[in-house]
């Protein structure tokens, strides 16, 4: 799903006691068989793939997304993402603000579950994102989004490392404007998107598109003040890399159509 340097080597040491933890529970379910390779590590959470278990089907691999525990975690600056949202408990909410351990405990509980349904609702919505399979407190369990042929397959690379034709660009950017759109619909703005997390990926039968990934961070656009901001700040992201491929419409006019018909109710 993610791309980087796949690494077997030192992979057992690298699969400390609490992400084996993390992993075992899937396992108990059928649903994952042995881990392969390190897909990607980063502060919050590392991607493993993993071949499917006697649930999933034969040959399949899925890739197991390990948030670090919250004393191991070093969560982004989110309240640009948070603003807006209600903490109804004032005691979780203090907690939260001034980063207890208690506080990080629950931002952590919901960064994971807002990934979860984040993920589930585009899926749901014919979105191209890797489908979601299962999920824990501490883990979510997805498709491994790979083109190419091998045991375990590579991953689908990300849009930054990949060149486009003047077409292939034109029309990842029509597929890009679609996507951010009807996320808008669903009222919801990506709020991180970028060439670094759209994978270029062709889904059987299909020609390659740009797939969307890491999604905890999206917001609604109903409540959150920065939404205008965080929508047009996608859109220039994602225009800045493929402008040098193809000539696109402006994106900053684009984003503002697209926000004045959301404030008119898309009439």
């Amino acid at each position: 799903m993610y791309c980087a340097n796949p690494t077997t080597e030192g992979l057992n040491m690298s699969l400390d006691e609490a992400l084996l933890d993390s992993i075992a529970p899937f396992q108990d379910k059928g649903l994952l068989g042995d881990v392969l390779m390190e897909l990607k590590s980063g502060k919050e959470a590392t991607v493993y793939v993993c071949a499917g278990g006697p649930r999933a089907r034969s040959g399949t691999y899925l890739a197991v997304k390990i948030y670090r525990p919250p004393e191991h975690r070093q969560f982004k600056d989110d309240g640009l993402y948070r603003a807006g949202v209600t903490i109804t408990n004032p005691r979780t909410r203090r907690a939260m603000e001034g980063r207890t351990s208690f506080g990080k405990e629950a931002l952590f509980g919901s960064w994971v579950g807002r990934e979860w349904a984040n993920l589930s609702l585009l899926h749901q919505n014919n979105l191209c994102v890797p489908r979601p399979i299962d999920h824990s407190d501490t883990a979510i369990i997805m498709e491994y989004l790979c083109d190419e042929l091998g045991d375990p397959p590579s991953p689908s690379p990300q849009l930054r490392s990949v060149k486009l034709t003047e077409p292939q660009a034109s029309a990842c950017w029509d597929d890009v404007v679609w996507s951010v759109e009807t996320l808008l619909r669903l009222n919801r703005v990506h709020g991180d998107l970028s060439p670094y997390n759209l994978l270029w990926h062709a889904a059987r039968g299909q020609p390659h598109r740009p797939w969307i990934i890491d999604v905890p961070q999206m917001i609604d656009a109903r409540e959150n003040p920065n939404a205008f901001e965080l929508l047009s700040r996608d859109l220039e992201n994602v225009y800045k890399y493929l402008s040098r491929y193809a000539a696109l419409p402006d994106p900053w006019k684009l984003a503002g159509s697209l926000w004045s018909r959301f404030k008119r109710g898309w009439v």
